[in-house]
Formats: structure tokens, sequence, C-alpha cells
């Protein structure tokens, strides 16, 4: 009988035939980890599979947790960083390391899923943009996209610029900032810096 709707033997038929566990899983509307399934349940091998890499855990968390760097790690036991990084996790001892003097990794992390931009931290911590970043990133931690850009009606915007209205004033008449406005007017080449007039001086 099928397994859950599956008709298995047709799953069977497709895998021998040369079909990927991804290509059935897209053809049955399910995931490619139940399909996996299905096959092994059914004796079957799965084809370009790795075995896992065989690692003296109980060294390597030691190892871990005395301080040992990630790039050493990977040399002691001949692994690539994400495999070390995996095996950690799942043994529930993996934590980013410490950035530099009593700032963790950990307060970072805190401050930036309470809503802080990357660009505020690395100021606040008088570190790189790419440093946090990649902190994060280490830590699995999904970085945020950017704001859309605001659509403006930059013909108008352009018009009432060339016609002498100020930034300020253009900022106000479109809802924007003043910073927006310039940076639009500088990207289609037409903002120029405003001279101020200073009142003349009495004789």
């Amino acid at each position: 009988m099928p397994k859950n709707n599956l008709s298995l033997p047709q799953i069977y038929f497709d895998y021998g035939s040369g079909m990927s566990c991804q290509q059935i899983a897209y053809k049955n509307g399910v995931s490619s980890e139940r399909i996996s399934n299905v096959l092994t349940e059914a004796g079957i091998e799965i084809r370009g599979t790795t075995p896992k890499k065989e690692l003296p855990m109980g060294e390597l968390i030691a190892d871990y947790q005395s301080g040992v760097s990630m790039r050493d790690l990977t040399r002691k036991y001949d692994a690539d960083p994400k495999t070390i990084r995996t095996r950690l996790k799942e043994a529930e001892v993996y934590m980013p390391r410490i950035l530099k003097g009593d700032l963790s990794a950990t307060e970072i992390i805190a401050d930036y899923q309470s809503g802080i931009s990357i660009n505020r931290l690395a100021n606040r911590h008088n570190a790189s943009y790419a440093t946090i970043r990649s902190i994060l990133v280490e830590a699995g931690i999904e970085i945020r996209g950017r704001k859309p850009k605001k659509e403006l009606p930059m013909d108008e915007i352009i018009a009432d610029y060339q016609l002498g209205i100020s930034v300020p004033k253009i900022a106000g008449k479109y809802d924007t900032d003043h910073k927006t406005i310039r940076t639009r007017l500088k990207e289609v080449g037409v903002y120029q810096p405003r001279r101020r007039t200073l009142p003349k001086r009495g004789m």
C-alpha cells in the first residue's frame, strides 16, 4: 500500500532510473529527506552520500572549551570548519568566540536580535562591519535585509531643485529626509552644494 499517499513502487522505479531524491521530492510535493527515508527503509542505498567523518568528540570538545582556535581544530582533526562547528553544535557546546576584552559574541547577538543594526553595533564596539556580520553569520543568525528603496517622483524633485527650492523643503514636500533627497540628486548627477550668501557689511 502507498505510504501517506506516496506510490512507493513508483518512487523506487524513479530512483532506480536515475532521478535524485530532490527531483522525486519535487515530483511528489514532499521533502527530499522524506524520500531518502522511504528509500533507506526499503534497503535502497542512497547515491552520493558521504559517510559521516569519525571524530573523537570528547577530545574535540575539551580542546574547544580550553580555547583552541577553529583553525587549529580543523588542522588537528583534519576536518573543515563547517564540520567542526556542526559537531560542536550537535553536542550543544558551540558558542561564537569572544571578540575582544570583555565583549562576547553572545552580547552582540542579543543586541542585534533586539533590533540594533550591524552598523550601530560596529560603532558601539569599535569593530568593523565585516567583523560584526561574520560573528552573526557564524552563529547562524539570519541577517536582516535592508529597507527597500523609497519610491520618489524624481522628475518632480529634480524640477523643484533646479527651480531653487532647498533640499530641506523638498524633503518635507515628499515626506522623506534631506539625506535621501541629496543622495538621489547625486545619483542622477544634478546635486550641487548651495553656496550661502552672507549679508554685505555696511561701509
